[in-house]
């Protein structure tokens, strides 16, 4: 057995003792009171003391074990309360033995019966393990069948069939009895580990998804910190492009200026991207709304993308319904974000 599975068995042995004790005490007082006048006093009363004295160290064996188990004495706590039971059924199973000596064949019958039913008894409290309730039953009913086996009166014959009928239909009981506990207290542990195990998982899971939010968090704040720094710069740029783009200038210059109020636009709108991406994930983003106009802000889309159009060679055009509205209330700098996304990618994918 493994340490797990015979604490348990060691666990629900001890269990049972105060009922054992208490069950014993009315067992000795039933066979005092029925055997006094037939069995000799001394040899009656011994019995008695023997298993008294048995019973009473296993009530201290079982107190000790419940202020000192632990797993790693299981073996010890298992192996001495077993031993301490066999002595105790031994002592027990000396009643058959002792039935030859009455000559009374209602004490024979009350004593076979005495030992049937501590038998049936000890398979809640022997029964755990078959092995124990082997040499338990063997311990109780044995005796009696061999006495009988060897005494020459008429009701020898009945009664060793009846015992040995009865040991043989205990053991096969016994048998199922230990099989049931052990699957139980398999199945038991097997769930106690798979219960182990998921809280476990729940844990790192948990850890796991407290270092990504850690993570993300540290990341959406770099990205709005950097996209904060860089804006600053880029829009000192394209101010200066601007400022310059009013001075007189000749055709080369006024073009590098122009290229440069482009490039700088196009790489604020990135970086805005950038900011956008890291508002988005923390579930900050809001829609602005004010008045703009419509063509105004699609003028500035198409005036962008008919530069990068003319820089990859291709041919930008935009046609405006005439009933379209113009005065509208709501998010332009979005509005011209989605068109600038859309226009790009199909100028980016346009051979």
């Amino acid at each position: 057995m493994d340490t797990r599975f015979k604490q348990e068995i060691t666990r629900l042995f001890y269990k049972q003792v105060p009922f054992v004790s208490i069950s014993l005490f009315f067992v000795l007082a039933a066979a005092y009171y029925f055997l006094k006048k037939t069995v000799p006093d001394v040899i009656l009363i011994s019995w008695v003391a023997v298993n008294l004295t048995l019973s009473i160290t296993l009530l201290l064996i079982y107190f000790a074990y419940q202020r000192r188990a632990d797993e790693r004495n299981a073996s010890f706590w298992f192996n001495i309360y077993v031993a301490l039971l066999l002595l105790q059924d031994v002592s027990l199973g000396m009643l058959g033995p002792m039935s030859a000596l009455t000559g009374d064949d209602l004490s024979k019958f009350f004593i076979l019966f005495l030992l049937a039913g501590m038998a049936a008894g000890t398979i809640a409290t022997r029964g755990i393990r078959f092995e124990t309730y082997i040499l338990s039953a063997s311990a109780l009913l044995l005796p009696v069948g061999l006495t009988h086996a060897v005494m020459d009166h008429e009701l020898s014959g009945a009664i060793l069939i009846l015992t040995t009928v009865f040991y043989i239909f205990m053991l096969f009981v016994g048998k199922n009895y230990s099989d049931t506990i052990s699957s139980n207290i398999h199945l038991w542990l097997n769930l106690e580990q798979e219960i182990e195990t998921r809280k476990l998982t729940e844990v790192e899971l948990t850890r796991a998804k407290q270092v990504a939010e850690i993570a993300n968090q540290t990341k959406n704040q770099f990205l709005a910190n950097v996209s904060h720094e860089l804006r600053t710069p880029l829009n000192g740029i394209i101010g200066f492009s601007s400022a310059l783009s009013k001075c007189k200038l000749d055709n080369s210059a006024a073009s590098f200026v122009d290229h440069i109020g482009r490039c700088s636009k196009s790489l604020l709108s990135m970086v805005n991207d950038v900011l956008d991406i890291s508002t988005i994930e923390a579930g900050k983003l809001e829609l602005r709304e004010h008045p703009f106009n419509l063509s105004n802000e699609i003028d500035e889309v198409v005036a962008l993308a008919q530069r990068l159009s003319e820089d990859k060679g291709l041919t930008f055009e935009c046609h405006m319904a005439a009933n379209l509205p113009q005065n509208l209330i709501g998010d332009a700098q979005r509005i011209k974000q989605i068109l600038n996304n859309l226009i790009h990618n199909s100028i980016k994918y346009t051979e």
